[in-house]
């Protein structure tokens, strides 16, 4: 009894910097197609709105550094939601390359179990899942906080907007203005600008030259030589002319007001999410604490799709399915755990009572996957590589 204790003690002793070696070695092999597939990912589901914005830029006559700007925080915001499913298609990937080159088939011929395969491939998911959490709760709050700002400040730039020459712009609401020719030196030739703000007294302002000056309280439209067109429409005759050798007219009071102040649920940090003020609505609580649990969620969905991946390239023993076909299931399986959490999270902004249901569903979902993967009687057992294999655990 002693000796085989003594024995088997030795033997893991032995066996434990093959064991960190393996871990290592598997780690790499996942880290590269991870690292690609979050990058790609997080570029195409900011796609649609980097189109958007790029509108936006070209209409506000903004620089390419500012898109850029706006571009990166979209960037952040999206990654905690590209980092998941970066994972289960890098695992996916690592492990098959690992299969198809028998080195899976090879680990277990050495007497590696199932068990020590999964070691690397649940530390690399928690490992994806505690980063997922913190930039969830910190750098992307931060992050949609910036952009909403900076995408305001275009907006309210009216300045740059009316720098377009040999075109009619609405720089603000009620306000057309056009420019004949804008000099490099900053002066202004040929200035039509309307201000229908008051639709019963509209304004028209027609100069020969002018400039745009700017300061920290606001911009200013400096025009020379011109007139101003008062129509009153509330009586007869309501026509004013008036004509001027220079007239300033201030552009800040056109510039919308920034939101400093207020933040939408998606720009909180965690303790405002889960213990907001008491001052606050039902409504805004519950946004809030729903919006919380998405972010919560996503670590359970990086340690499930680890497993799913792992049930995908090397089963359990009794699977009844070959490699592809575990491939096509699972993959399915990721797919409806996501497009399931999605429902369930606009249903939980509504109703806090759909909460449980964010963390219930993953884990009912990837049970009930491997029960079938385990019971299907449709399909006869395969004894391909990465299928079955005596070693496994």
């Amino acid at each position: 009894m002693v000796y085989s204790v003594f024995s088997a003690a030795r033997l893991a002793a032995m066996r434990f910097p093959e064991m960190r070696r393996l871990t290592r070695y598997i780690l790499t092999q996942i880290f590269l197609p991870f690292a690609i597939t979050a990058c790609t990912l997080t570029i195409l589901l900011t796609l649609p709105t980097a189109i958007q914005v790029l509108n936006i830029i070209v209409i506000n006559g903004q620089s390419f550094a500012t898109y850029l700007e706006i571009l990166s925080y979209w960037l952040i915001a999206a990654l905690p939601m590209a980092l998941p499913l970066s994972l289960f298609i890098a695992l996916l990937y690592a492990l098959y390359n690992l299969d198809s080159q028998n080195e899976i088939t090879a680990m277990f011929a050495l007497g590696f179990s199932r068990r020590n395969l999964m070691r690397p491939a649940m530390i690399f998911g928690l490992f994806v899942a505690i980063v997922t959490l913190l930039v969830a709760f910190y750098p992307r709050p931060w992050s949609e906080r910036l952009r909403r700002v900076k995408l305001y400040q275009v907006r309210a730039d009216i300045a740059s907007t009316m720098l377009r020459a040999g075109a009619f712009t609405n720089p603000a609401y009620g306000i057309t203005a056009f420019i004949r020719k804008y000099d490099l030196d900053g002066q202004i030739h040929g200035i039509l600008f309307q201000d229908s703000r008051d639709r019963d007294r509209p304004l028209t302002y027609i100069a020969e030259t002018g400039a745009l000056l700017r300061s920290q309280t606001g911009a200013r439209l400096v025009m020379f030589n011109g007139i101003i067109q008062q129509n009153d429409r509330a009586r007869e005759n309501g026509l004013t002319i008036l004509s001027f050798d220079k007239y300033s007219y201030d552009l800040s009071a056109l510039m919308g007001p920034v939101d400093w102040v207020s933040r939408k649920a998606r720009e909180l940090y965690p303790g405002d999410l889960f213990f907001p003020p008491d001052g606050i609505g039902e409504k805004d609580r519950v946004l809030r604490l729903a919006t919380g649990h998405r972010y919560l969620v996503l670590v359970l969905h990086c340690l499930i799709f680890t497993l799913l991946a792992l049930d995908a390239i090397a089963p359990a023993r009794g699977s009844r399915h070959d490699i592809a076909g575990r491939i096509v299931i699972l993959s399915f399986v990721m797919a409806a755990i996501q497009v399931l959490g999605v429902i369930f999270v606009q249903q939980a902004k509504k109703n806090s009572l759909y909460i449980p249901l964010l963390y219930l569903t993953p884990i009912v979902i990837y049970l009930l996957s491997r029960l079938y993967m385990i019971l299907n009687p449709f399909r006869l057992k395969s004894f391909s590589a990465g299928s079955f294999r005596p070693g496994a655990g």
